[in-house]
């Protein structure tokens, strides 16, 4: 991950989230298939949904400004939700508390793809 941010004149990010996200849409097609595509409510300037399909579970989360300026929010989770979630492209460990992510912020990387525990 060190490089990812050491070398942004190369696209290193870009190409670290084309290649995480493929290899696990790969590994876990059935979710983006014919799992259920569920929309968030976020409190923040952010995009969020989720896709399920049994017990699996992929958060996606965007900010629809810069990162720099998006803050923490938090995210409504439906009933069911996992209560640990991580971070795809960090491996970070986030806790759901009453259905609701409270999210940290952006400083670790500018997109989440969160995988339900």
């Amino acid at each position: 991950l060190d490089y990812v941010f050491d070398h942004p004149e190369r696209g290193a990010m870009k190409m670290w989230v084309i290649y995480r996200v493929l290899n696990f849409r790969r590994a876990h097609a059935d979710i983006f298939a014919v799992g259920e595509y569920v929309p968030l409510k976020v409190d923040g300037p952010a995009l969020g949904f989720i896709r399920r399909q049994g017990d699996q579970w992929v958060l996606v989360i965007v900010p629809l400004i810069s990162s720099d300026d998006a803050g923490s929010f938090r995210v409504d989770l439906p009933s069911g939700a996992p209560s640990q979630w991580v971070d795809l492209f960090t491996g970070d460990v986030h806790h759901l508390s009453g259905g609701v992510l409270a999210w940290p912020g952006w400083e670790r990387f500018p997109v989440a793809m969160l995988v339900g525990r």
